[in-house]
């Protein structure tokens, strides 16, 4: 009897320790993958149809092979202990009968299920553990919450129907003028978009997208009902940045692009992004109308004050200031910039950590792709402006030369465009006197309660710098270039502004 006993937990515990030594746990998540990147593939709008069959033929034998390795290591792992105790019951030391009557009995099932079900638990729980220690994305998500995103991101069409149904359902709820004198901050990458979004979300004048608005971005108000029950609020968290901005469920994001990519095909190219031209496109004035005031009711539904415009960080958005400002001519646009070989410095960085998380995790560089995120990394797709991306022998995006290059014509295109409802932030100069400055920028935000803007002046500080900078392989040309354009914003700025009303 105990010799059964023994032989029956002879046959699982062989099963978990040649499961283990296969791999085929890892097989098994592989094969979850390619499942999740072929989602993903259908959802692309980046590449044509050809080249998206070609990817899903790879990936539908990536998967088939995945699935026979797992079929057949499952195969032994089940099969070679048996093997072993047939061997033994010839011999006359095990009586095989005898240890299949025990393995099909009642408490040994229970029992066995036990131990499997914490094996895999613990061995779960030691991979994640793994995967928070090495990788600098954001492991928050899990693999249910990753399959969500790439359905979600297969779905755009269908999300779009159910936003017109939205629309039948809320925006009667919604004041119509809810659309109206809308805030864009907007600028390259950076340039302290992200601070400025949460100074004036913080006012309580505004509402904006939030990471609870993922993945659903299209549908916040039925996602929001959907969810209700079971959204919660973890503890803040350094984002994938490593830049010290801390965030979690509510913190604003940006998560606009994807609108803008389900409307329009023509300005994303393959490797480079084009401005926007001077196009109608109707029904993405009416979507984006309708969305901005969905954003404010669901924000006035749970925020304890109400509030009565739409805030919006979209660094893609400074392809399109004309067509913002002339489709909705109330909107107000904030521009800040840096000093450009800081600035051109922080996007290589940016560039080189994101370009090591895309290679390390397939996901990342999908979900940064899907939401619209083309600034650094893999998913790179440069805004040509005036066709600088055309020039002869540019810097590859590894050199420092080549975000200077696209630094300065960045912000000559943007200076080319002036506009009373346009400001530019010299973000430099408000870190270092920024009373002020966020004063003027209140006034200009038409603010109704400008302290509340002000009163978080201290949250403004300045960054020690990373020694002098001037010495690395930045090109004079570059840098000549660069700083006649800084000179230009400087003047333009709204700091200026500031300290030439102090001096009279």
């Amino acid at each position: 009897m105990i010799i059964a006993l023994l032989a029956a937990s002879f046959l699982v515990i062989g099963f978990l320790i040649l499961f283990r030594l296969l791999n085929l746990m890892e097989l098994a998540r592989d094969s979850l993958n390619v499942s999740r990147s072929s989602l993903f593939e259908i959802s692309r709008r980046d590449i044509e149809d050809e080249e998206k069959e070609k990817n899903l033929r790879c990936h539908s034998l990536r998967l088939l092979k995945a699935i026979a390795a797992l079929m057949l290591g499952s195969v032994m792992a089940a099969g070679l202990p048996l093997v072993i105790l047939w061997g033994l019951d010839i011999v006359g030391l095990v009586s095989l009968e005898n240890t299949l009557q025990i393995a099909s009995s009642w408490p040994f099932l229970l029992a066995a299920t036990v131990i499997t079900f914490l094996f895999f638990w613990f061995s779960i729980r030691h991979q994640r553990r793994h995967n928070t220690e090495t990788s600098s994305f954001e492991n928050r998500y899990s693999g249910s919450m990753r399959l969500l995103h790439n359905l979600a991101f297969a779905s755009v069409p269908a999300q779009l129907a159910l936003a017109d149904l939205e629309d039948k359902l809320y925006l009667r709820h919604t004041p119509a003028d809810a659309s109206e004198h809308p805030v864009f901050i907007t600028s390259l990458p950076r340039a302290g978009t992200t601070l400025l979004l949460e100074l004036c979300y913080a006012t309580g004048e505004f509402a904006t997208h939030s990471y609870r608005y993922m993945p659903f971005v299209f549908t916040p108000l039925l996602w929001r009902r959907l969810t209700k029950s079971m959204q919660t609020t973890t503890e803040s968290r350094e984002r994938a940045h490593g830049d010290g901005m801390m965030v979690n469920e509510d913190s604003p994001e940006a998560f606009e692009e994807m609108l803008w990519m389900a409307h329009w095909e023509k300005p994303y190219g393959k490797q480079r992004i084009r401005p926007w031209q001077n196009s109608n496109n109707p029904d993405f004035l009416r979507f984006f109308r309708n969305h901005m005031r969905k954003v404010v009711y669901l924000h006035n539904r749970q925020a304890p004050i109400p509030a009565s415009r739409y805030l919006s960080k979209n660094n893609l958005n400074i392809a399109r200031i004309d067509w913002l400002l002339r489709n909705l001519p109330t909107a107000k646009v904030v521009i800040p910039f840096r000093h450009p070989l800081n600035h051109a410095d922080s996007l290589l960085r940016q560039h080189l950590r994101f370009s090591s998380i895309h290679e390390k995790d397939a996901f990342a560089r999908h979900y940064m792709a899907a939401i619209g995120h083309f600034d650094f990394g893999a998913n790179l797709r440069p805004v040509n402006f005036n066709d600088w991306l055309d020039q002869n022998a540019l810097p590859a995006a590894s050199d420092i030369n080549f975000w200077l290059s696209y630094w300065s014509s960045t912000y000559r295109y943007l200076l080319n465009k002036p506009h009373p409802n346009i400001v530019f932030v010299d973000y430099d100069a408000l870190c270092h006197e920024p009373g002020e400055a966020l004063k003027q920028l209140a006034d200009f935000l038409a603010l109704q309660q400008a302290d509340k803007l002000i009163q978080q002046q201290r949250r403004l500080e300045v960054k020690p710098s990373r020694g002098d900078l001037r010495k690395t392989a930045a090109e004079k040309l570059y840098l000549d270039e660069a700083f006649a354009v800084y000179q230009q914003l400087k003047s333009r700025s709204l700091n200026h502004q500031a300290e030439t009303v102090s001096a009279s």
